[in-house]
């Protein structure tokens, strides 16, 4: 049975009695009559429901706290992180890193003289090159970068349109500036990306 009546625009009878659909009826003087369902809300109303959100967001960020014992991320610790993997950073590594979030997966890269050279997807073999450098400690560092860009949008009153407030939180490699493990949570959605760099090993750049 629909939801809502449907009028074919002829009388209706029930018990001899003539129904009027609303379409058919007059339409009454004023613009809230007194059973309308269309009264508009009290003020307190959007009051409550506004604060009934800002308690959701501080009670999700303050569960996200709790269950991410990482480090906050800011700027600096990126700028310091970037310079020391630029200054000391191997050329030749192998890396495996476990990606948590939408699509879950286990990435290992081999990279030579600083370009991916092989990358696997769940010990699957990728195919298509230009997708290696994404799971690359330089491509780490761009999608962090790319979450803090959006962050300092947000912070400074121009938020991104595309996507909600965000909280970051990392750990670096003390000798390399790897990003070891980077979470970044959406609030308001819950949406969570992570990874965690399992495994890391410098190459013999002369095989």
């Amino acid at each position: 049975m629909p939801c809502s009546p449907i009028s074919d625009g002829r009388e209706k009878f029930i018990n001899n009695t003539k129904v009027i659909t609303l379409s058919e009826a007059e339409p009454a003087s004023g613009t809230n009559p007194p059973h309308s369902p269309y009264q508009p809300k009290p003020r307190w109303a959007a009051v409550l429901l506004g604060s009934g959100l800002a308690l959701v967001i501080v009670i999700a960020y303050a569960l996200v706290r709790i269950r991410n014992p990482l480090p906050k991320l800011d700027r600096s610790q990126w700028e310091a992180a970037s310079a020391k993997w630029e200054k000391h950073g191997p050329a030749s590594y192998l890396l495996h890193v476990e990606v948590g979030g939408r699509q879950p997966a286990t990435y290992s890269v081999e990279v030579r003289n600083r370009i991916p050279h092989k990358a696997w997807r769940d010990q699957v073999e990728l195919t298509r090159r230009r997708t290696f450098a994404t799971w690359t400690i330089p491509g780490m560092f761009d999608t962090v970068n790319t979450d803090l860009e959006d962050h300092e949008h947000q912070t400074s009153g121009t938020p991104s349109k595309r996507r909600g407030r965000l909280v970051q939180s990392a750990r670096w490699d003390e000798q390399y500036g790897i990003p070891l493990e980077y979470r970044c949570i959406e609030l308001g959605t819950q949406t969570t990306f992570s990874w965690k760099i399992e495994h890391f090993e410098v190459l013999d750049e002369a095989q």
